[in-house]
């Protein structure tokens, strides 16, 4: 009997480590819960550049077209890389390398998304010569069809200001920054953004 405990003992303790090792980093997050779906982080930068995904840092972050809009601001980064990818595929969606010459770029993705699905969007700045240090900053995201009702709130609306704090008020806060940046695309439609999404 003794033997037979012991036995089990050493099992438990074999499979102790496989039960606390972490996801692999291209885990997509669990439905119910995104968890953190926003960030930034360096890799081997003396100087960290200053860049960052202009979206709010709220749970879900939801987009309702299947190619969505990004607003990036970059000052004093001469070029960033800008991928989408559904995690646990290899290859990216859409991969692209801008030069920026405003401190906002609206990154418009041409490859279609598909509905309810994880995808992140990975915006990587160099910090060294030969690309090997860099600077990056993410987004997890999901497509979400807008409901009839918004689309109806929408379509009643009387400008794109209106349009988008309906989408903001939905959750669609993306939507909401693209639309207004079209309209204006200069810094000083910055102001109306940041009255719009939180924790920007």
């Amino acid at each position: 009997m003794m033997q037979y405990l012991m036995s089990l003992f050493l099992i438990f303790l074999n499979i102790l480590p496989a039960m606390a090792s972490p996801l692999p980093s291209d885990a997509p997050p669990p439905r119910t819960r995104i968890g953190r779906t926003k960030g930034v982080g360096t890799r081997g930068c003396e100087t960290s550049p200053n860049f960052r995904i202009v979206a709010p840092d709220v749970l879900t972050t939801k987009v309702a077209t299947n190619r969505p809009q990004f607003l990036i601001y970059a000052q004093g980064v001469k070029k960033y890389r800008v991928t989408v990818v559904q995690p646990k595929v290899a290859q990216p969606l859409y991969d692209q390398w801008f030069s920026p010459s405003n401190l906002y770029t609206l990154v418009k993705t041409d490859s279609p998304l598909q509905p309810n699905q994880i995808y992140r969007l990975t915006v990587v700045a160099p910090c060294s010569v030969d690309n090997s240090d860099i600077a990056y900053a993410f987004l997890l995201f999901q497509v979400e069809a807008p409901t009839f009702s918004l689309e109806q709130q929408l379509s009643n609306a009387q400008d794109v200001p209106s349009q988008a704090k309906i989408y903001a008020d939905n959750g669609y806060f993306l939507e909401a920054i693209s639309l207004i940046f079209t309209k204006n695309p200069e810094v000083t439609s910055i102001p109306l953004i940041n009255t719009l999404i939180p924790d920007n």
